[in-house]
């Protein structure tokens, strides 16, 4: 018999989200939209987020409000798909993986977004400040593997995303943006102070993913930490700063969602990808030149994410569907 996964949800923003905004808006929702399709809609309204800042950043378009009501409607979608599925009782392990994998890539995306907004471009606090900012997706994601436990702490995903929004409202605001770049403390500017502020805030959320696992979540996490350092002070000094965004995010987020995905699938927990930092290490020793390292770092990581993606969805798409059963049409495999 499967063994259920225990969910402790703490988080002080999301309830009042989803009474004030999702539950009155979701009586919108048709019927027959299926829940995964509502997944993919959603989180591609974070892609489209990214592309339209960095289209205001050049010049090309000016609606920078844009950028934040996508991300506002990503979390809503993020609330619909679960609302849907138990509505239309086509709740399964594939809307599960599709939500969780496709949300472990989103803090990437609102990085990076923050990071083109504020013109940061030094690769090695590219490289810092993201890898940091997945560090509590694999805690939370760790913690559910250990303990079959989904922990939603008060200070979590949505408030993290939420934070997020308000960076990137003030960046888009001229004279916020250079108030927070120009105004320093001790030489560093202001929003290199928050966003180290944000990275505490990510270690300390992690901190407790671990406690509450124990001594038996220490060795995969230092596996990954190790493997991880080795990546971002390797891509900082070989590759352009918009190749480390997505390098970096990649190397995360596959692992964390091939841990999601172990879970899923109750398979052995995976170990963290050796080989990337192993190749980042050898090129910068031999001195590899720069195009060749870019191809293969991209090329690597696209492979890397769309098998660890695969690796989920082609034992789970069984359960996908395009419409939703009527009411009277309720079948066991959608609920498997």
């Amino acid at each position: 018999m499967e063994r259920k996964t225990v969910v402790i949800d703490f988080s002080l923003l999301t309830p009042i989200f989803t009474k004030f905004v999702a539950e009155p808006l979701f009586k919108f929702v048709p019927w027959w939209l299926p829940a995964n399709i509502i997944t993919i809609i959603s989180n591609l309204c974070i892609v489209l987020a990214m592309v339209i800042a960095i289209l205001v950043k050049t010049g090309v378009f000016k609606f920078w409000q844009i950028v934040p009501l996508l991300i506002i409607f990503y979390l809503t979608g993020d609330i619909f798909d679960g609302k849907q599925a138990r509505r239309t009782k086509t709740c399964s392990k594939l809307g599960e993986f599709l939500d969780h994998f496709f949300d472990i890539f989103v803090v990437g995306f609102l990085v990076s977004i923050i990071f083109i907004i504020y013109e940061i471009i030094d690769p090695l606090s590219i490289a810092i400040f993201l890898s940091i900012s997945f560090l509590p997706f694999f805690g939370f994601y760790y913690e559910q593997y250990k303990r079959r436990t989904l922990f939603f702490e008060k200070l979590g995903a949505f408030e993290g995303v939420s934070t997020f929004i308000l960076f990137i409202v003030l960046g888009f605001i001229e004279p916020t943006r250079l108030f927070l770049t120009n105004t320093t403390i001790f030489n560093f500017p202001l929003v290199f102070i928050l966003f180290v502020l944000l990275c505490l805030a990510a270690v300390y959320s992690t901190k407790r993913n671990l406690d509450r696992i124990g001594t038996k979540g220490n060795r995969g996490f230092l596996v990954y930490l190790f493997l991880n350092a080795i990546t971002v002070f390797f891509a900082s000094h070989l590759l352009p700063s918009a190749a480390i965004m997505f390098v970096i995010a990649a190397y995360c987020g596959g692992f964390i969602g091939r841990l999601h995905i172990a879970y899923l699938l109750e398979h052995k927990e995976p170990i963290p990808d050796f080989i990337f930092p192993l190749f980042l290490a050898v090129a910068f020793f031999v001195k590899m030149p720069e195009p060749a390292i870019l191809t293969i770092s991209i090329v690597y990581q696209v492979v890397n994410v769309l098998l660890s993606f695969l690796s989920g969805f082609i034992p789970l798409r069984k359960h996908w569907v395009w419409i939703n059963p009527e009411e009277s049409e309720y079948l066991d495999v959608y609920t498997v």
